[in-house]
């Protein structure tokens, strides 16, 4: 009578069993199938149109103001060549970009 012993089967962490790989087939054509659904489907959803507002100018970065403080003020623009008299007061409003911190403060070779 001869008695063959046999071991413990054994599987490395990388192996799968055929009911692992069955379950794993499965949930992969579950969500592939899900996915074609809705790659199928969203194309054919309407889309409302988007009112399109007409483009604005931009503002200007640069203004001179003529008289600004009377009944009389009047914005220059780069076009209006034009001589100023004596003792007009003018206003001009820039982007700025004169340097960091306070000018007093800057040294004068910068």
């Amino acid at each position: 009578m001869s008695a063959a012993l046999r071991g413990p089967e054994l599987l490395l962490p990388w192996e799968s069993s055929s009911e692992e790989d069955r379950r794993f087939s499965r949930i992969l054509g579950l969500f592939a199938g899900g996915f074609l659904v809705v790659a199928l489907v969203v194309p054919l959803l309407p889309v409302p149109e988007l009112p399109q507002e007409p483009p604005r100018a931009p503002q200007h970065l640069a203004q001179v103001i003529l008289e600004p403080d009377s009944d009389r003020a009047e914005t220059l623009l780069k076009v209006n060549h034009r001589p100023i008299a004596s003792g007009t007061r003018l206003r001009a409003f820039t982007g700025g970009g004169g340097g960091y911190g306070p000018p007093w403060e800057r040294a004068v070779e910068r």
